[in-house]
């Protein structure tokens, strides 16, 4: 079979393979997603959200944190991670831990997604991401997380309940 480039941008091509056509991003394809585990003042645990301007779904999505491995050019697919979370939500994690990795659209793309879970935060920023982002940071009480989730009138991330359900069989700080 023959693979080919049918349409390229700044950010995407299209390749044909075979009768297949599929998406390919020009940066690489890796992305991370992190659950991101706080504490209140009373040593709650609380989930950190982003409600984000999503232009393809024309509307805010609520998730969790997440973002292109090699943004700042050749980077540790962690290193993107702890990145991601500061950039957006103005928080350090003291523990990244790896939860799973797998393709979130193995029909359309080749991106592989890498969940992790993000604790011992330290809030050393206001987050809302870089210039191109618009992006609230929503806690959200732990025991809480699912009927808020359920509650909104936003779109939901739908790894977003993957998160919970990984978070939910972590020991969480």
């Amino acid at each position: 079979m023959t693979k080919s480039t049918i349409y390229s941008s700044k950010y995407l091509n299209v390749v044909k393979d075979g009768t297949w056509e599929y998406v390919t991003r020009t940066t690489g394809k890796d992305v991370v997603y992190i659950v991101p585990v706080t504490c209140n003042k009373f040593g709650e645990p609380e989930f950190v959200f982003i409600r984000e301007l999503r232009i393809p779904m024309q509307q805010f999505v609520v998730g969790f944190p997440a973002g292109l491995v090699g943004d700042l050019g050749d980077e540790e697919i962690i290193t993107a991670a702890y990145r991601e979370l500061e950039e957006e939500t103005g928080y350090q994690a003291g523990r990244m831990r790896h939860l799973v990795s797998g393709p979130p659209s193995a029909g359309l793309s080749d991106e592989t997604i890498h969940f992790y879970l993000a604790d011992k935060l330290t809030k050393v920023g206001i987050g809302g991401g870089d210039d191109s982002e618009d992006i609230d940071v929503i806690r959200v009480p732990v025991h809480k997380a699912e009927s808020w989730l359920a509650s909104r009138s936003d779109s939901i991330d739908i790894k977003s309940y993957l998160g919970l359900w990984f978070a939910s069989r972590m020991d969480l700080e």
